[in-house]
């Protein structure tokens, strides 16, 4: 091998090296973006741990109370508390919540274990607006309902 035939070979190798180092560099920025976030959630995932109460309005006017109650160390993807709608002259709708992702202080739930007088939903969410609000909001495509659910000492 000549010479001129290593050094090339070594600039080769060294374009190679550094490229892969500017896309390890990259990975790493977004998932310590992405570990920052989670860290930051976690955090108001413990604020979310408690009993909140409040009326929820549909869009056809309809008005229900609702009751949550939430562990402080919700987790995604594991059961983490359970709701109660209470529904005039028949059984409530209860369940349990699941939290299943979270952005930007909203956190979409699904719910499992559900009673008969329950309907199922594309959506549900909470978002906390701060220690003593939840704003809970449902929807089927889109929002077919909000309000607003305060902590109980």
């Amino acid at each position: 091998m000549t010479k001129a035939n290593s050094e090339d070979r070594t600039k080769i190798i060294i374009a190679v090296i550094s490229a892969i180092a500017v896309i390890a560099a990259a990975v790493i920025g977004a998932a310590w973006g992405d570990i920052r976030s989670w860290l930051s959630e976690g955090k108001d995932m413990a604020r979310l741990g408690g009993v909140w109460r409040g009326d929820f309005t549909l869009t056809n006017g309809e008005s229900y109370n609702m009751t949550v109650t939430l562990g402080g160390n919700c987790m995604l993807g594991k059961v983490c508390g359970t709701f109660q709608i209470d529904i005039p002259n028949t059984m409530p709708c209860t369940a349990d919540i699941t939290i299943v992702s979270v952005k930007d202080k909203r956190y979409v739930f699904e719910a499992g274990n559900m009673s008969t007088s329950c309907i199922a939903v594309d959506y549900q969410y909470f978002e906390l607006v701060d220690d003593n609000s939840l704003i809970y909001e449902v929807g089927e495509g889109v929002s077919m309902g909000r309000g607003v659910l305060r902590k109980l000492p």
